[in-house]
C-alpha cells in the first residue's frame, strides 16, 4: 500500500499485456449497450496494466478518470517516464468520467501504460495534485520488484 497526501493506492496486480480492453462504443460502461475491444499498442510496444484500489482520504471528491487528482507515471531502469494511456476512462472496469470518489470511499482503478517492447518497467510513482496549493509534492514510489 502506498500513500501520498490524501490518496492511498493498493496495487493488486501488475502485468505486461499485448492488448488493453477498451470501450469502443459511444455508450457508457454498464449501460448494456457498450462494446469492448482488445486494442493493441502501436508497433513495437506493449502495455503495462496496473490494477489497484484507490482510497480517497483527502478533503474533497476526486475524479479518477477525467480529473487530475493523481499524477502517475511508470518508469524503467533508465528512469524514463511513461504516462497512462489517454483513454484510461475507457478501460473496462474503470470508473466513469466524472464519477467522483467521495472522501472516505474506495474504488477499483486500472492504469495502462504503453511502453516499448524491450523496456522493463520497474515501478510507478504518484502524487496527489492539489491545485489550491502551490507546493510541489514529492511523489510516492510503488516498486514492481524485478519489473515487467
Amino acid at each position: 500500500m502506498a500513500v501520498n497526501g490524501g490518496i492511498q493506492i493498493q496495487v493488486t496486480s501488475v502485468v505486461a499485456s499485448p492488448t488493453v480492453t477498451l470501450n469502443t462504443s459511444s455508450y457508457r460502461s454498464g449501460s448494456g449497450y457498450e462494446s469492448y475491444e482488445d486494442v493493441p499498442p502501436q508497433s513495437g510496444g506493449k502495455y503495462i496494466i496496473v490494477t489497484s484500489v484507490v482510497t480517497n482520504n483527502s478533503h474533497a471528491p476526486i475524479d479518477l478518470t477525467c480529473g487530475f487528482p493523481i499524477e502517475i507515471k511508470a518508469f524503467n531502469l533508465a528512469s524514463q517516464l511513461y504516462s497512462p494511456i489517454e483513454d484510461n476512462r475507457k478501460i473496462k472496469g474503470n470508473p466513469e468520467c466524472n464519477a467522483e470518489l467521495q472522501p472516505g470511499f474506495e474504488s477499483p482503478m486500472i492504469w495502462a501504460f504503453m511502453v516499448p517492447d524491450k523496456t522493463t518497467i520497474i515501478a510507478a510513482m504518484f502524487a496527489e495534485v492539489d491545485f489550491s496549493s502551490h507546493k510541489k509534492v514529492e511523489p510516492t514510489i510503488i516498486s514492481f520488484g524485478a519489473g515487467f
